[in-house]
């Protein structure tokens, strides 16, 4: 039993997918996804960084950029779909913030520019961008709201695949603490980076905790199937 807690744009696909590989699974969603009311300016110099697929998603429509980078391969392809232009991404197994900072193109890139803008939600940390001898300029487009779900029994074991550690924040305060449904720090937990996994031994997860450092959803799917495959 998978516990799919994205917002609706991204569970939808998902729980399809899930679905088609007959795998079962409940949608408990942490969050839902708002636009600010942010304005863009009139133009991007230097260099553009999306976060994730919910800040491509409300990003205005007509954005002209230099060059455009983005945290893993799913952010990268919404990137070029909406825009129709060419997006960078970490190497594979580097998907995450960390592993752009360590990229040796990203690298040169900025030591060339003067500027990083960042394209993310409210609640987007930005500080591991301070190394960088650059100016940073954050441009918060999304925030997460948390969500009131109405929940019909939950099963007593399974396995939740978070996303982000705001995810998994806002799933652990509504669902553990709120309605004190704390059968669920029993779960195996799968999430895309360390600092995920940091953060749910943090709050007290005590289940299985994985890593799959590539966050496409069909990454998650066949770790799933290995895994329950060899039991």
């Amino acid at each position: 039993m998978i516990i799919v807690t994205r917002p609706k744009p991204w569970a939808e696909p998902l729980c399809d997918k899930l679905k088609s590989a007959q795998i079962q699974y409940r949608y408990l969603p942490a969050a839902r996804l708002e636009k600010t009311d942010y304005k863009p300016p009139k133009n991007f110099g230097g260099i553009t960084l999306f976060l994730s697929q919910s800040g491509v998603l409300f990003a205005p429509d007509a954005l002209d950029f230099e060059m455009v980078f983005a945290v893993g391969p799913k952010t990268a392809q919404a990137v070029e779909n909406k825009y129709t232009c060419d997006c960078y991404q970490p190497r594979p197994g580097h998907y995450s913030v960390s592993g752009l900072l360590e990229d040796p193109y990203f690298i040169r890139q900025m030591e060339a520019n003067s500027v990083l803008h960042i394209i993310g939600g409210m609640h987007s940390d930005v500080s591991r961008f301070d190394s960088l001898n650059t100016k940073v300029v954050m441009h918060r487009v999304y925030e997460m709201i948390p969500i009131a779900h109405q929940v019909n029994g939950i099963p007593q074991q399974g396995e939740i695949w978070f996303t982000s550690q705001k995810l998994m924040q806002l799933f652990f305060e509504y669902y553990i603490l709120t309605l004190n449904e704390k059968n669920l720090l029993s779960y195996d937990i799968v999430v895309p980076t360390m600092m995920c996994q940091e953060q749910a031994v943090a709050l007290g997860f005590k289940g299985h905790i994985e890593v799959v450092s590539d966050p496409r959803d069909e990454s998650f799917i066949a770790h799933y199937q290995v895994k329950h495959r060899s039991k």
